[in-house]
């Protein structure tokens, strides 16, 4: 239901920052250092978390190997020194993971934009045939900031070899994590990097392959990047006539098959998406990730999806793309039919939302929360101070949204659908977004900053997590439900109130979203539906 709209600017901050790979001079091309072109990779059942910290035992099932980086200063083309490097391996079922400590690297960055960016890239050869080709799959973590708290952060971008059509190296699908940590032991600066890359996505730009199977694979090492003392270098052969025959070659490990860890998820589930090349679309799908269906065609742009009680009718709002600044209420069946449209003004309409019996809607009209019946008739104002946004029912009636009327930052209030009676939920100077509420009307789910300074600095808030939280309706036992460093935000309740439902950024290059779920009761998180551009979404 929704949304914030403050997260369009984010998701565009986020782009600048990694849209296509640097290519390389051809003198950065090296030959292994270790003592096989062949590694084993070791068997988990335990994945490591992807967050560059290597952590006690979570590597133990890995086969560890010592390699080195033959660098080549970008700007001479001579060489410079080796960079030594211990490359560990593991999968289980379902990834190949990659783990990767490089010593003796100081962290000279000095900026942004072009000033001391230090990358590490992997490439794979998808089918194994010994040449480099385009669209095949190139993942990246880089450091992009001066700040070392910045630098903790990394990011991490999922691209593919360049197709010569194409502007850019972006993946069209989004998959796998990296996370990259700079550090220093007695003075001596060394990279911790961590990756995560699934054995099949489902798109032909990505790996394929499984256990027992095996994948061509090479590690390059950029820093300075965009500096006078800018280096390259790479584990294997890494030419640019194609020869990807020189390369390492990981043999996956089979183990015990893992039990069927799938979350049964029921309901529907309207959503805003440009995964289907169609462009920004509305669709409806039933929550087991069958039986899609678009449900909006033409120029007109959809937003703020918002189920029926009985998920039979999706009310949303839509604008045409040469009148930016009007947004109209609109309304349609989930299974046919064309919309209908329920407001006619100059002003932007947000967040519509049925009530808990169907007949009637709130909505937002120039930061007031305003109530019409179900057929667009019979308006009237809740608020009047021109501070208030997303608002949801409650299963007996009332209204909670977010307001601005405390701080500058938006809070969480409640009121009675008369607008009296109005309570204040939250008190948090990083603020509170988002607001949903459980069937059973006992929780609240919302997202918040967690970094330093405001969210609305997106220069510094895009490199710090944004995570999922719940408390009780009353405001009491507020609780973190996410800690992975990531971008976390837009959570709503499954129809049952066992779970939550989210969007994660995971590639800050394209800025696109994945969908994940959290299983209240045994608060494993992961990703579900196999989509990567979810704009907004809803669930009944």
């Amino acid at each position: 239901m929704r949304r914030v709209s403050l997260f369009t600017l984010v998701l565009a901050s986020i782009t600048m920052l990694t849209s296509a790979a640097p290519r390389f001079s051809p003198r950065a091309a090296v030959l292994a250092q270790g003592d096989s072109e062949v590694f084993e990779s070791g068997f988990t059942t335990a994945a490591p978390a992807i967050d560059g910290q290597f952590a006690d035992g979570e590597w133990d099932a890995a086969t560890i190997e010592p390699l080195s980086f033959f660098m080549i200063d970008l700007t001479t083309g001579e060489d410079t020194r080796f960079i030594p490097a211990d490359l560990y391996l593991m999968n289980d079922h379902e990834n190949l993971y990659i783990g990767l400590q490089i010593f003796g690297v100081p962290y000279n960055n000095e900026g942004v934009a072009g000033n001391g960016f230090d990358f590490v890239f992997f490439f794979f050869d998808n089918d194994n045939d010994g040449l480099i080709e385009p669209g095949e799959d190139l993942k990246a973590v880089v450091t992009a900031q001066a700040n070392i708290d910045f630098a903790q952060r990394g990011t991490y971008a999922d691209q593919h070899q360049p197709i010569p059509e194409e502007d850019d190296a972006s993946d069209l699908h989004i998959d796998g994590l990296g996370r990259i940590v700079h550090s220093n032991v007695r003075g001596i600066g060394h990279y911790t990097v961590e990756l995560a890359v699934p054995l099949d996505s489902g798109d032909p730009m990505d790996i394929r392959t499984e256990p027992g199977g095996e994948i061509r694979f090479n590690i390059a090492l950029a820093t300075a990047l965009g500096t006078a003392m800018a280096e390259a270098g790479a584990f294997f052969d890494l030419p640019f006539d194609q020869d990807a025959s020189g390369w390492g070659l990981i043999k996956l490990q089979t183990g015990p098959a893992p039990p069927d860890r799938d979350p049964m998820l029921a309901g529907t589930i309207a959503f805003i998406t440009r995964e289907f090349g169609d462009g920004q679309q509305l669709y409806v799908m039933s929550a087991d990730g069958t039986d899609l269906r678009r449900r909006t065609r033409g120029d007109r742009i959809p937003g703020a999806p918002s189920l029926s009680p009985d998920g039979q009718k999706i009310v949303y709002v839509a604008r045409q793309p040469d009148r930016p600044g009007t947004e109209e209420i609109y309304v349609l069946n989930v299974d046919r039919g064309r919309p209908r449209r329920l407001t006619r003004n100059e002003v932007a309409e947000s967040h519509p939302v049925f009530s808990p019996d169907g007949g009637k809607i709130t909505f937002v009209r120039e930061g007031n929360i305003w109530v019409m019946n179900a057929n667009g008739r019979q308006e009237r104002q809740l608020t009047d101070l021109g501070l208030d946004s997303d608002p949801v029912w409650t299963p007996d009636g009332r209204i909670v949204f977010t307001t601005l009327r405390w701080r500058d930052v938006p809070e969480i209030a409640i009121m009675d659908a008369d607008g009296r009676h109005l309570q204040r939920l939250t008190d948090n100077e990083k603020g509170s977004l988002a607001p949903q509420v459980s069937p059973d009307g006992q929780w609240i789910t919302f997202f918040r900053y967690d970094g330093p300074g405001s969210f609305l600095d997106f220069g510094v808030s895009i490199f710090y997590p944004w995570n999922i939280y719940r408390m009780r309706i009353d405001g009491t036992d507020e609780e973190r439900l996410t800690d992975d460093g990531l971008i976390n935000f837009l959570p709503t309740f499954s129809p049952d109130g066992r779970g939550i439902l989210y969007q994660k950024i995971l590639d800050v290059g394209s800025g696109y979203t994945v969908l994940s779920y959290i299983d209240l009761m045994t608060r494993e998180d992961r990703r579900v539906f196999n989509l990567s551009r979810v704009s907004e979404f809803d669930w009944r």
